[in-house]
């Protein structure tokens, strides 16, 4: 009897320990948002040119493991904020516009590209051509160096 009692334990351990996933798809991004913005935030100038070791998001996937910080930009006027990173041979960003802010344009994607160039950190696909206030993180891959100078002038 004990073992059994013991067998059930270890086998049911893991079930208690997970954590619940939230339930909507809302829930999900408005927790998972704030991880991102709230990790984002700890990125000092002392991070630049280091890899990261990424944030958990509510269904347990990492985003921003092993990419290289390479700069934050902030537009007081616009009231947008972007994180540019390399990863691997490619730059990318995280963006969000704050609710009284204004639409952050999002790079175009070369005609030969085969993905979708942003989407929000569910893993959905962003179809605006910018970034709109109070929308949340959006992820964006089709980030050049023109595109990183134009925002940094704004």
């Amino acid at each position: 009897m004990r073992v059994l009692v013991i067998v059930l334990l270890l086998v049911s351990a893991p079930l208690f320990a997970a954590q619940k996933l939230p339930e909507t798809l809302d829930d999900q991004l408005s927790i998972d948002n704030h991880r991102v913005i709230k990790y984002l935030n700890t990125l000092t100038s002392s991070y630049i040119g280091k890899k990261l070791k990424g944030v958990k998001l509510s269904d347990q996937s990492i985003v921003l493991k092993g990419n290289i910080f390479l700069e934050k930009i902030y537009s007081t006027k616009n009231k947008y904020t972007v994180y540019v990173f390399r990863d691997k041979s490619k730059l990318v960003a995280y963006a969000w516009v704050e609710a009284n802010g204004n639409p952050l344009p999002i790079p175009p994607c070369p005609s030969n590209y085969k993905d979708e160039g942003q989407y929000v950190l569910s893993g959905d696909v962003y179809t605006w051509q910018e970034v709109h206030p109070g929308d949340g993180v959006v992820v964006l891959e089709c980030v050049t160096k023109k595109w990183i100078s134009e925002i940094n002038e704004e």
